[in-house]
């Protein structure tokens, strides 16, 4: 229905008001709570906004204002819980956690009325810009166009989150921290509802909880963790490749203050792998794990009296999980730092370490970018690397590209070195741990890249340099046949001062979790023979795996 009281020029002015108005009134919460709240760091963010103004779009041409209140006040519900949870928990609500929410409602309900002195300006921002959102509906409301079935635009854009749901993995639909709560809302709920409510949960394995205890004796001062990029130990001189892409990781070999061992990464793809890595995650379908994140090393180490960093050469949605409310220092790859990583690469993690505050205790994740594609662009700030020349071919041209980019990582990982046996001089017990998120195929099998679930997806390097290190300590890792990521994140907690139980573990069985954590994945199990080395079965699905099976 259109309005006869203005213009057919005019009238549609008013649509468009009427969503720029209520947009802004839907992104204000987060803009307004984070004036009060430190666990809100949003920024300003093109993509979520374009979204909620389609969403406004679409409603300012529906003349039933019963059915805009509707979808306004749906939305509420989803930023009541979301934004209460944000600043309670110090991280967006998942979609694995709103299942957690609806079963626990009446220990959340009484925990959030405890702690409502620290969060008492929540509702009323909210109920402030939903309430400016409603006005503004009803303040046009004769003056703009109507189209006769545009309610279909808010079933198509439902259907359409559904289908997205269904078909993106959740780490794709993940939140992001820096983006608009409701954007990560809309996400979070879609995937419970079509997956949670629809399909019902995964039929997961059950296993024994973790148990935490803190050793007497005081942990390291200082401990850096690098974490690489599709980084492949197999392209590696280090580890016998046969082009020196290492040489400064080879002079290091025999130091008795650094140890290598063959690496098993805990996921085929970054988000995964993080995931796993900082939250102890080793067993698959163990989600427990995350539900309750006690073993996550942030946490661990805030506990202990460490300052905590995140610097990162990539994007803040990575950061997901990894209980961001127990990070003092964040830097990605967005705003400012967006340039200094465009200029220098992973040289300018460096270069924000060195203007960094440390404290008296502290733990460093250093995460780089480089080796993932193009490979070429990771080494264009260091010409002189490139080693290996352009050729014909994809394997052969990929696999140049790729050690050269390798080499470039090397020069980095000297540089981080170098800078902190300085800076750690005579500041007690210090180590640098390292290994990459996954490895990377170059057409072995005619296959190339990661996401695959293919064992050399797996095979990451894993190494600790000690600064005033325990030799005790290091002895110990030298004794072991192999590294895996939970591993790794286990002699981490150690050196942060904790013992971590857990009862489902078996030295000689490793896994690499598939895409996606929070569905009905598929993995990889590894066993370590008799001469050390890991045999990975084939693909393995989470609703039928039995351990005690595969074990026996």
């Amino acid at each position: 229905m259109y309005n006869n009281s203005l213009s057919a020029t005019s009238a549609p002015v008013y649509n468009l008001l009427t969503a720029l108005c209520m947009t802004l009134a839907l992104i204000a919460p987060d803009y307004l709570i984070k004036l009060f709240s430190p666990n809100v760091k949003v920024l300003w963010d093109f993509k979520s906004w374009s979204f909620i103004f389609l969403i406004a779009s679409c409603l300012s041409f529906i003349e039933k204002r019963v059915l805009v209140y509707c979808v306004l006040a749906s939305l509420f519900v989803m930023e009541i819980i979301q934004l209460h949870y944000l600043c309670y928990f110090g991280e967006h609500i998942s979609a694995f956690n709103i299942d957690k929410v609806i079963l626990d409602i009446d220990e959340i309900a009484e925990s959030g009325f405890n702690a409502y002195s620290d969060l008492y300006f929540v509702f009323p921002i909210i109920v402030l810009c939903y309430g400016t959102a409603a006005y503004t509906v009803h303040r046009w409301r004769s003056a703009r166009t109507y189209l006769p079935y545009a309610y279909i635009s808010i079933i198509v854009l439902v259907c359409a989150l559904g289908v997205r749901a269904v078909y993106r993995p959740i780490t794709v639909l993940n939140n992001n921290p820096m983006r608009s709560s409701l954007y990560n809302s809309i996400n979070s709920f879609s995937y419970y509802f079509t997956h949670a409510a629809v399909f019902g949960p995964v039929d997961a394995p059950k296993y024994e909880a973790y148990t935490i205890e803190k050793r007497k004796e005081q942990g390291a001062k200082n401990i850096v963790m690098i974490m690489g990029e599709s980084l492949s130990s197999r392209h590696m001189s280090l580890y016998g490749y046969n082009r020196k892409t290492t040489p400064y990781l080879d002079q290091l070999r025999d130091s008795p203050n650094f140890v290598f061992k063959p690496g098993i990464s805990s996921g085929l793809n970054t988000r995964v792998a993080l995931v796993a890595f900082f939250n102890l995650l080793r067993e698959p379908g163990n989600l427990e794990v995350l539900r309750k994140p006690d073993t996550n090393l942030f946490r661990l180490a805030k506990a202990q009296g460490y300052k905590t960093f995140w610097i990162s050469a990539q994007k803040p949605n990575l950061l997901h999980n990894l209980s961001i409310s127990d990070i003092d220092h964040i830097i990605t790859r967005d705003g400012e730092a967006a340039k200094a990583f465009a200029e220098r690469g992973d040289e300018a993690l460096l270069d924000f370490v060195k203007n960094t505050e440390l404290g008296e205790k502290n733990f460093i994740v250093l995460h780089q970018r480089s080796v993932h594609g193009p490979y070429e662009s990771n080494y264009k700030y260091r010409p002189e690397l490139a080693v290996f020349p352009e050729v014909d071919g994809r394997t052969q041209r990929s696999t140049n590209r790729y050690d050269n980019a390798v080499i470039f990582v090397d020069s980095v990982i000297n540089q981080i070195v170098s800078h902190f046996e300085e800076r750690f001089k005579g500041r007690g017990e210090s180590y640098i741990f390292s290994t990459s998120d996954h490895g990377e195929l170059l057409g072995e099998g005619g296959l190339y890249g990661h996401g695959i679930l293919n064992p050399g997806v797996a095979e990451v390097p894993c190494f600790i340099y000690g600064i005033n290190g325990s030799q005790s300590f290091l002895e110990s890792v030298r004794q072991k046949p192999v590294l895996s990521h939970y591993d790794m994140g286990i002699l981490i907690a150690d050196r942060l001062g904790y013992q971590i139980n857990n009862p489902n573990y078996n030295e000689n069985e490793h896994f690499v979790h598939g895409n996606d954590l929070y569905a009905d994945y598929q993995f990889l199990q590894g066993t370590v023979n008799s001469k050390g080395i890991v045999e990975f079965t084939s693909p393995l699905q989470l609703s039928s795996f039995n351990p005690a099976k595969i074990r026996g």
